[in-house]
């Protein structure tokens, strides 16, 4: 058939069509009658959209305008296929009471009757439906929906939804909402969103409100509540149902949010980006008693707020939703993000945040941005095996032990105010130590902390406190029953914990020092020593890394490993269950930040937000002093260290099978001796009667 009669008949099939669908009006709706229309039309739009995408300019531009030509294929076929599928049902539709009842079905509801809004020229339609996915192997939409329905309906208990932007989370939601609205009795909801703005502007369809308005003007009148009125059932972040009851709230994210409302559900929009100051955390007390499900949906924003609170607890119910796992989402339009061929060019951190749901790089304004877990937190077993030859330096009566040659020090940063243990300003300790010179280089340069944690119970007493971390010492073999065992190198307290110190030391004896230290020293040190090295040589703790740190985090054995990302094919250390693994500062080091009044000022002005840093403070203030020293070499070790390899002890003693020197090898290593102890101690010089150096090797010559 020729392309001008089958565009003829498919536009006699399309008045035919439409006609019976007006005769009949199912829908009583100019505006649904009128988006059905031009989403079946939208298929003759394809073409001449996609002509309008030129493929031109480098690889990654060439893939990206590709993918915006694919995209406009997909949208427009998708919404042309189901508005063909909403019509030939409605047409057949003739008991709109049992309609009705089957729309109970969140799921046949969405498919016949869910709409979305996208403003943007992806394509040429604004509106379109919004039919869940149902296709795809991974079908994200449609596991948000049983999820939503499982924790507000059967399990009734919280939730948290970790979500990159465009995947549609937030308009499956808001329409999730709508259907309870619509077909549960009593059903009452809570939304909020960033701000107020985000929740209701009347005329703004970016807002949460206008977008439920917008649903419901797009429902056949028939569907719409028996008594509904638009100007009192659909004001002003306030929707109700007159037929069961049922009611949608909107408010500001205040920090008495819904405090005296009960609701069957309440739901955080963009919960990550509430008010930096407070965080979310005071939002989510005030729900604590409002509502069974209190659920939290949003992208990531760095680790300073609730909603990464809740994300990281190992408690809360938690879904990921993955952008790879929407149909129209694949690695063209991925890649051609940083190079603003879709929209403004995004930064590496706005990628993490917005797209990866990366908590720790889309931390902004971050002190350390070069830690990379994978070579600084390990623990005893490794450390152990990274000494060949002197495992038992680690051991004591079969406990882990500091090496007796092993310098170390303590450092606290004093807190009283918190509560519980991801509160701000708790009481921090760290326990570090530094190896003797006789030990290898790579470890002697380098600074390892075995306790950087939280005093308990968080909020303690002065006495609470030295029986929990003077406990922490005996376990590593530095305090005894009368004290230390040997005393530390460095021995620091915060330098506002004057009155803390004094009780420490008269009711318990244990003195501690107050350095001059302020909110930047050590700052520098510890970029220093998170900063790889070696980048040549394999690790020497983990080898399948190159390069290392001068930092290391060594937790007990078990508590963590390193684990490999096979699609990333980069490393990483697997999430730490408990606080003596370094959980706390684990979750500080990424949130440590300057905050946005701060930027400008010259680095060592800028002040970091003394919020949620309580334990890397302890670990600053160790690296500012240097940790501790090295133990030097005695005499004889210096003396044994210049002998050449060939020369020495144990090389000769192989010849005898360990049965002493023969006489030769007797003589050289002497001979080597005397040389290495000339080495260090220079013999005096003298002087002839015209005072000229007498060189007595060249005499013997």
């Amino acid at each position: 058939m020729p392309p001008e009669a089958k565009v003829l008949l498919l536009e006699k099939l399309r008045a035919r069509r439409l006609t019976n669908f007006a005769d009949n009006d199912p829908y009583q709706n100019d505006l649904l009658k009128s988006s059905l229309e031009k989403c079946i039309a939208a298929r003759d739009l394809i073409e001449s959209s996609q002509a309008q995408i030129i493929i031109q300019g480098d690889e990654i531009e060439r893939d990206v305008r590709a993918y915006q030509r694919d995209l406009i294929a997909w949208q427009l076929t998708r919404a042309a296929d189901v508005a063909d599928e909403r019509i030939r049902y409605f047409e057949n539709l003739t008991d709109r009471v049992a309609e009705n009842q089957k729309c109970r079905d969140v799921f046949h509801w969405f498919h016949y009757y869910a709409w979305g809004y996208d403003p943007r020229p992806d394509a040429p339609l604004t509106i379109m439906p919004l039919a869940l996915f149902d296709r795809h192997p991974f079908n994200d939409q449609l596991t948000l929906v049983n999820w939503l329905n499982d924790l507000t309906f059967v399990k009734r208990r919280s939730g948290v939804c970790e979500k990159p932007r465009e995947v549609g989370a937030t308009d499956v939601t808001r329409t999730w909402l709508l259907h309870g609205w619509r077909f549960r009795q009593g059903f009452s909801a809570l939304l909020t969103s960033r701000n107020q703005d985000e929740v209701d502007k009347v005329g703004n369809m970016s807002t949460l409100f206008e977008r439920l308005r917008f649903q419901l003007r797009m429902l056949p009148a028939w569907q719409l509540p028996k008594g509904f009125d638009w100007r009192n059932h659909a004001t002003f972040m306030r929707l109700i149902n007159p037929e069961n009851d049922a009611t949608l709230i909107g408010s500001a994210p205040t920090s008495d949010l819904g405090r005296s409302g009960r609701y069957t559900v309440a739901i955080v929009d963009e919960g990550a980006s509430l008010d930096e100051s407070k965080g979310g955390w005071a939002q989510h007390t005030a729900l604590s008693q409002s509502t069974r499900s209190q659920i939290w949906i949003s992208s990531v924003k760095g680790r300073l707020n609730k909603f990464a609170e809740l994300s990281h607890d190992n408690v809360t119910p938690k879904l990921t939703l993955d952008w790879r796992n929407h149909p129209w989402k694949d690695e063209r339009w991925y890649r051609g993000l940083t190079h603003g061929y879709l929209g403004a060019a995004m930064t590496s951190e706005e990628i993490a945040q917005e797209i990866d749901l990366a908590y720790d790089a889309s931390q902004p304004g971050k002190v350390l941005k070069n830690v990379r877990e994978e070579y600084c937190f390990i623990t005893e077993d490794e450390l152990v095996a990274a000494f060949p030859g002197r495992e038992k330096a680690f051991y004591r009566d079969g406990q882990f032990n500091l090496p007796t040659d092993w310098n170390w020090g303590r450092v606290t940063d004093y807190g009283e105010s918190a509560k519980k243990e991801n509160d701000t300003h708790v009481w921090a300790y760290s326990l570090f130590a530094r190896p003797a010179e006789r030990w290898p280089k790579w470890a002697v340069d380098s600074l390892f902390f075995f306790v950087s944690r939280p005093i308990e119970p968080i909020g303690a007493t002065e006495l609470q406190g030295f029986a929990c971390y003077s406990q922490w010492e005996r376990e590593y073999g530095l305090r005894g029953d009368k004290g230390f065992t040997r005393h530390p190198s460095v021995n620091d307290m915060s330098h506002e914990a004057t009155d803390p110190k004094e009780v420490l030391l008269q009711k318990c004896g244990d003195n501690w020092k107050i350095p001059d230290l302020d909110f930047d020293k050590g700052r520098r040190k510890l970029v220093y020593h998170f900063e790889l090295t070696d980048k040549h040589l394999p690790n020497p703790v983990r080898p399948e890394l190159e390069g290392r740190a001068r930092i290391y985090f060594v937790a007990p054995s078990g508590s963590y490993q390193m684990a490999k990302n096979d699609r990333t094919n980069s490393y990483f250390v697997t999430p730490s269950a408990s606080q003596d693994a370094f959980r706390r500062l684990r979750a500080e080091i990424p949130s440590w930040h300057y905050p946005p009044e701060e930027r400008g000022k010259p680095v060592p002005k800028m002040r970091p937000k003394s919020v949620f840093d309580d334990v890397i403070t302890t670990v600053r203030y160790a690296v500012a002093r240097w940790g501790v020293d090295a133990d030097p070499l005695t005499y004889r070790e210096q003396v044994e260290e210049r002998v050449p390899d060939l020369y020495k002890l144990d090389m000769l003693q192989a010849k005898t099978g360990g049965k002493g020197l023969l006489p030769e090898d007797q003589m050289a290593y002497e001979f080597q001796v005397e040389r290495a102890k000339r080495q260090i101690e220079p013999p005096m010089i003298e002087f002839d009667e015209w005072l000229r150096p007498v060189n007595r090797e060249l005499e013997d010559e």
